[in-house]
C-alpha cells in the first residue's frame, strides 16, 4: 500500500509539473476566405499569455488561396516560446450568407522549440463567424474551439483544448485588424492576441 501511494504521488507530481502547451496555439482568423486566387494576405500579431508567469510572443502569417472553399496559412513566431512554425488548411463548407453565419474547420500542424524541448502538435479547430454592419464599418465576431494533440520530444503526448472568442474589424478590403481571448480549457495557456491583415494582389502588390 505504501509503495502504491508513493507511485501515485510521483505520477501526480509529474502531471502537475508537466509543461502545458504555450500560447503559440493561437487562432487569429475568422471563417471568411480570400475572395479569389490572385489575392494573398500578410498578417502580424503580438500575443500576451496570461498564466505561468506571463510572456509575449510575436508572429507573422501568410494566407493563400487553394480552392473556392479552402485557404492555407503559414505562420512563424517566437518570443516567450523560443520558436514555432505552423501550416494549416481552412475549409469553409458554409460561407457567411444572408442570415447564415460562416462555419469552417481548420486543420494544422505546428513545430515548436521551447527551452530545448521540441513540441509537435496536430490541431483541429471549428470556427464560426458572422459579419455585421456597424457605424464604424464591418465587424466580424468569431468563435473557435481548437483541440490539439501535442507530442513532447517524441516521448510523451497530451491533449490541449482552448475556447477562443474574437472579433475582426474590416475597415475596407485592404486592411483588417482583430483581437481575441484564448481561454485555457485543458493543458494550454490563456492568452490575448491582437493582429492586423494586409491583403495584396500578386499583380499590383499592396494597395493603399
Amino acid at each position: 500500500m505504501k509503495i502504491l501511494f508513493i507511485q501515485l504521488m510521483i505520477i501526480s507530481c509529474f502531471l502537475l509539473t508537466s509543461q502545458p502547451a504555450k500560447a503559440f496555439l493561437e487562432l487569429n482568423e475568422t471563417a471568411d476566405l480570400l475572395p479569389d486566387d490572385s489575392i494573398y494576405r500578410l498578417g502580424f500579431f503580438p500575443q500576451l499569455y496570461l498564466e505561468n508567469g506571463g510572456g509575449t510572443n510575436f508572429g507573422a502569417f501568410l494566407d493563400m488561396y487553394v480552392a473556392q472553399d479552402i485557404n492555407t496559412r503559414f505562420t512563424l513566431g517566437g518570443g516567450a516560446t523560443d520558436f514555432w512554425a505552423s501550416g494549416s488548411l481552412k475549409w469553409v463548407p458554409y460561407p457567411d450568407y444572408d442570415e447564415q453565419p460562416a462555419l469552417g474547420f481548420r486543420g494544422g500542424v505546428t513545430y515548436a522549440l521551447d527551452n530545448n524541448t521540441s513540441l509537435y502538435s496536430f490541431q483541429v479547430t471549428p470556427i464560426l463567424s458572422k459579419v455585421f454592419d456597424t457605424k464604424f464599418g464591418k465587424l466580424n465576431p468569431y468563435l473557435g474551439a481548437p483541440v490539439s494533440w501535442v507530442y513532447v520530444n517524441s516521448s510523451r503526448s497530451y491533449t490541449a483544448v482552448q475556447f477562443i472568442v474574437g472579433a475582426e474589424w474590416i475597415r475596407d478590403a485592404n486592411f483588417q485588424m482583430g483581437g481575441e481571448l484564448e481561454m485555457n480549457m485543458q493543458n494550454t495557456t490563456s492568452a490575448i492576441s491582437v493582429y492586423v491583415n494586409f491583403p495584396f494582389d500578386e499583380r499590383t502588390g499592396f494597395k493603399k
